[in-house]
Formats: C-alpha cells, structure tokens, sequence
C-alpha cells in the first residue's frame, strides 16, 4: 500500500507541474537532462534552459529532475549522488610566510633591521632558513614541555632533584662536556621522571648518570664510556644495569632527544642584541642557576633564555648598553613586561648563591664555583651581582 500511495503522490505531482508549465510563458522546449555543468564553473540559482522574466520564477519541468533509485540496503528512495569535484591543489605550508604574517604589523611597528642579511655568504649560517628553523625550535619546545610540579607524582621530591644536579655538574666538569650536554641531561631527567613515576630515590642516580651517557652519545663528538659512568658513581651500579635504565629511558621518552635548550635561544638573541662576552658569559650563569630550581623546571627554554640575557642587560648595563631593545623583543618573541616575573625569580637565586659562595660549608653551589673561575670570566663573584638592581629584584620576587 505505500509504494501504492508513493506512486499515486508522485503522478499527481507531474500532472500538477506539467499543467503549471504550460499555462506559464517563456516554458524552454529543450530538456537540461543533457546539460552538465562544469565541476569549478558556473555557480549560482538560474538554471541553463529556462528563460528569467521579470515575473516569478519559472518551476523546473519533471523531466529536468534527477532519477530517483531505490537503495537496496534501506528500500528507501534517495536522489542518485553524483561523484564530488577533485580538490584544487594548496600551496604547501611556509613557516617563514607565516612568521611574516604574524609579525608584519609588530616589524612596522618597531622598523626592526634583518639581523641575518649579513650572513648569507657564509653556507655554515643558514641564512636563507634560520627563521624557519627557530619557529619549528618553538614548536618543539612546546611538544616537549615539562609540566608544572612534574613530581607531584612521583617518589622524587623536588630537593631530592637539586642535589643530584648540583653532583651532576661536578661531573660534566670532571668529563669536561659541552654546554649542550648538560641542559640535555637534565631536560632527559625531568621528561623521565614525568612519565615514569615508579622511579625510587634509590634509582635516582643510575637515572641521573644514564640520562648523562645518552646526551653524551647526542652531543658530544667523543662520549665517555659506560664503565667511566659506573666509577664515577662509585661503583654504586653496573654496565649492565645502566644499559637496561637506558632502554627504559628512551622507550619512555620513545627516542625524542630532539628537545630545544636555553643555549639555542640564548646565542640567538645574543646576536640579536649585539652583547659583549661578559653580558653573553652573565647570561649562561644565570641559566645554569635556574637547572636545580625546582619551580622554574616548567618554563619554555625560550622564555628562560631571554629573561636570563635581559637581567644580564640590566646587571651589566653601561653607556653602550641599550637594553631591551625593540629588535631584542622581536627576535625573542618577549616583551620586557613579560620577562620581569622570571628575572625576580633569577635574581633571587643570585642572591642565594652569592650567600653560598661567602660560607665555606656551604652545599649545593657547583655552578657558582664553577663560573667563579677564570675560564668563565670570574662572572659569579662580579661586584654588580651584589648590587641594587639584583636586590630590587629579588625583593620584588620574595613579595
């Protein structure tokens, strides 16, 4: 009965339609089943074959209308789908496009120079991409994030994770490592111990030398050995235990070693900002301070790297010191007001280790000693360290 009454509906409608058609004038004689249209061109509500007058508008005849099939599936009637139009081809992603589109008002704004159009001579500078590449380093620092008290979780207690940093720059000192290493080895550790919370304080160490072993074989070009590692630890473990913490590092951290550290941003806006040796050397120290503090583990690399050569700036500043220029806070993507929160917080620190360096018993003051040689410039016993602008600072943060 209902494919009865579907058919009877259906009759009516043609009758009623064909009767209207033929009372209207400017009816087209031919049909527009023949007619295609092409898949990108013509778009719009008139229909090819039909005349447009000024009075209403003309209804499609019912030999214009499209076949209706029955769906096998449903036994429903349905109007036949027609294949969809291939999709037109995209221009491929730009970063640097991006980059331009994003900072095209603020560059006019602040008439910021190209701090790279000298470098397009030298191969070794990538020039022609660097602006790429530190775009795709602040896409990664941010999949790569530490979040904030990371060890909430976990048997480790953020003193715990200060102590063994402080050890563990002793022994990049007595291994003499590169820079690199070092910030990779505690970026490893925390990313670890953020995933794996089954780590006990007893593990602590073999965690802490392991994590030292793979960003050796990362960054250095002559790695020490496994065995160099199990001495140095006092023989607290063996090869054959670290070599098992290292496959459960790196298929916890699934071999993603390829996070972004504070020295990639610090030497670009170190370029950015013309800065001399000692404002570059003070910007390291302030850096390396910030690896055992527990509260600032959370922050972006690049976020640090510029609060540390800011409050470098403001430390050292003399008649030829500008300051945070406007190129600095378009290269850094950080505007001073933004950075102050993270210079107190430097600040306070200074002032912790600069009581540490005056006690003789005092603990846990590796990096201080260390930048209080004269490989590195006697940074950390400078005399402005302990001026007004380091107080100010620090008081600020203790509010």
């Amino acid at each position: 009965m209902s494919q009865a009454l579907r058919t009877t509906t259906l009759g009516s409608n043609v009758i009623r339609n064909e009767n209207q058609l033929q009372a209207r004038k400017g009816l087209a004689t031919r049909s527009t089943n023949n007619a295609q249209r092409a898949v990108l061109g013509e778009i719009g509500n008139r229909v090819k074959g039909l005349s447009v007058n000024n009075g209403p508008v003309k209804a499609i005849s019912a030999d214009a209308r499209k076949p209706l099939v029955r769906s096998k599936a449903t036994s429903s009637i349905r109007q036949k789908v027609e294949a969809p139009p291939k999709p037109v081809e995209s221009k491929p992603f730009s970063a640097l496009e991006e980059n331009k589109k994003l900072n095209a008002y603020s560059s006019g704004l602040l008439n910021v120079d190209d701090i790279d159009v000298e470098d397009s001579d030298n191969p070794q500078l990538v020039s022609e991409y660097i602006k790429d590449i530190y775009l795709y380093l602040r896409y990664m620092e941010d999949k790569f994030r530490v979040s904030e008290n990371h060890l909430r979780d976990s048997k480790i207690t953020g003193k715990m994770r200060e102590i063994l940093i402080d050890w563990l720059v002793q022994v990049h000192l007595k291994f003499k490592l590169l820079h690199e290493t070092l910030y990779l080895t505690v970026a490893i550790i925390d990313r670890f111990l953020q995933v794996d919370s089954s780590i006990s304080p007893a593990q602590l160490q073999m965690v802490g030398v392991t994590a030292m072993w793979i960003a050796s074989k990362y960054e250095e070009i002559y790695a020490p050995e496994v065995n160099d590692f199990v001495v140095i630890a006092d023989k607290s473990f063996d090869e054959e235990q670290m070599r098992v913490m290292e496959r459960q590092i790196l298929s916890a951290l699934r071999f993603d070693l390829g996070r972004p550290l504070p020295l990639h941003f610090l030497r670009r806006n170190s370029k950015a900002g013309c800065v001399d040796n000692r404002q570059h050397t003070l910007a390291k120290y302030l850096m390396e301070l910030s690896l055992q503090e527990y509260s600032l583990a959370h922050l972006r690399v690049s976020h640090l790297a510029a609060a540390a050569l800011c409050l470098s700036l403001k430390v050292l500043q003399d008649e030829e010191t500008e300051g945070w220029t406007d190129v600095l806070t378009h290269y850094s993507f950080y505007p001073e007001n933004e950075l102050r929160p993270v210079m107190c917080q430097l600040a306070s620190l200074v002032v912790k280790a600069n009581e540490k360096l005056n006690d003789s018993r005092a603990k846990r003051v590796a990096v201080a000693r260390k930048y209080a040689t004269k490989k590195c410039l006697c940074i950390s016993v400078l005399p402005e360290l302990s001026g007004p602008v380091i107080t100010e600072l620090a008081a600020e943060a203790a509010v």
